[in-house]
């Protein structure tokens, strides 16, 4: 299978507890992720199938629990870290790479944000009875990084704006 258009520029997420690293694959058609066995090499499991993006897969806490949150090309998802099961997907189409870390905020929210016109989206992910969902809190195109991630403080993000420093509220995306 060919490398990506240009290349990877993410980093892979070592799990210490399940004795894993994962890393996120190729283009379209392939897995979003696929973990390693850190002894051995060996594939312990392999998710999704819409291709991954330029953003690296990020161990975070929603509702207590852990979980891997993988910014892909076509969606954001959550996983299991145990199987790589799909817990939850969150479509976010756009044919541009999305290379900014997802970020984890309190309340199982979850701030994603990409360049090339995708704009920011605040999720909240919900969990009851077993069963995952998630809904966006807003979007805003007042907030586009395109080669990194942001930063938050005291309920504002702080981002480069297609290469502008900006600031955005988390309550309600405005600037």
């Amino acid at each position: 299978k060919p490398l990506p258009k240009w290349g990877k520029s993410t980093s892979p997420l070592v799990d210490p507890e399940r004795q894993t690293v994962i890393v996120s694959a190729g283009e379209s058609g392939g897995p979003s992720l696929i973990a390693y066995e850190t002894e051995t090499g060996t594939e312990a499991w392999r998710s999704g199938g819409k291709g991954a993006s330029y953003s690296s897969p990020r161990l975070i806490s929603l509702h207590g629990v852990p979980q891997i949150v993988s910014v892909n090309q076509y969606d954001v998802t959550g996983h299991d870290p145990a199987t790589g099961q799909e817990w939850w997907t969150f479509p976010w189409p756009g044919v541009n790479p999305k290379v900014g870390q997802p970020i984890e905020l309190p309340g199982s929210r979850v701030l994603v944000t990409a360049s090339y016109g995708a704009g920011s989206f605040l999720l909240q992910v919900g969990h009851e009875a077993g069963a995952w969902s998630v809904e966006p809190v807003w979007q805003t195109l007042r907030l586009k990084t395109k080669f990194s991630s942001v930063t938050v403080r005291d309920g504002h993000a702080y981002g480069l704006d297609e290469g502008r420093l900006t600031c955005v509220n988390l309550a309600d995306g405005s600037r």
